[in-house]
This record gives structure tokens, C-alpha cells and sequence, in this order.
């Protein structure tokens, strides 16, 4: 994975890795580096983390014995299409963030 210019590696399921590679991914899909506001900007981070590590608990497991769908997880199809539309929306009233609760059915689709 390439992240501000660096490539990155980590080793295979059940590392962390995976998990912060989908966090990164999110972060590119929301343009994390054009977000100025550093509240905003440590929000962002800590949903990224946040959906990443609820994707990992519900789908990550032993590769012999799950399938564990990690390109679909790492795509940025998956990052642009579904994060967003999980924690990007920001309440135009309070600045909060919204989460959407179908995450795993739209983790699990092809």
C-alpha cells in the first residue's frame, strides 16, 4: 500500500496490518491530508481506526478457515464507496460524525 508517498508492508492475516492498511485506506478516501482542522483531523483517525477494527472483529479470523474478504476490505472501491458512507458525513449542526450500521452486510457483498 502507498501512504503520502511511502510504500508500505506488513505481514500477512491475522496481523494488525491489515486492519491499518483499511484505516489508511479510509483516510485517503476522506482526503485526510486537505482536512485542516486538527480536531477534525484526530476525528477523522480515530473513525478510520474505529470502522477498521469493527471490520476486523466481525470478518477477520483464521484464513484456513474464514474467508476473509481482503482485497474487497483494502480496495479503494471499498474505502471510496463504503466509508464514506459510513463516517464521513459530517452533521452540518453539531460537526459530529454519522456512521451508517450496515457495515457488515456491505463488507460481506461482492
Amino acid at each position: 500500500m502507498e501512504w503520502q508517498g511511502y510504500e508500505l508492508f506488513t505481514a500477512p492475516l491475522t496481523a494488525g496490518g491489515a486492519t491499518m492498511f483499511e484505516a489508511l485506506s479510509i483516510l485517503q478516501a476522506l482526503d485526510f491530508s486537505s482536512i485542516e482542522d486538527e480536531s477534525k483531523r484526530t476525528h477523522a483517525w480515530l473513525e478510520a481506526l474505529r470502522l477498521a477494527w469493527r471490520d476486523r472483529l466481525g470478518l477477520f479470523g483464521d484464513p484456513t478457515q474464514v474467508d476473509v474478504p481482503m482485497k474487497r476490505l483494502l480496495s479503494g472501491a471499498y474505502a471510496e464507496g463504503n466509508a464514506p458512507a459510513r463516517c464521513a458525513r459530517l452533521s452540518r449542526n453539531t460537526g459530529c460524525w454519522v456512521a451508517d450500521v450496515d457495515w457488515l452486510e456491505q463488507a460481506r457483498s461482492t
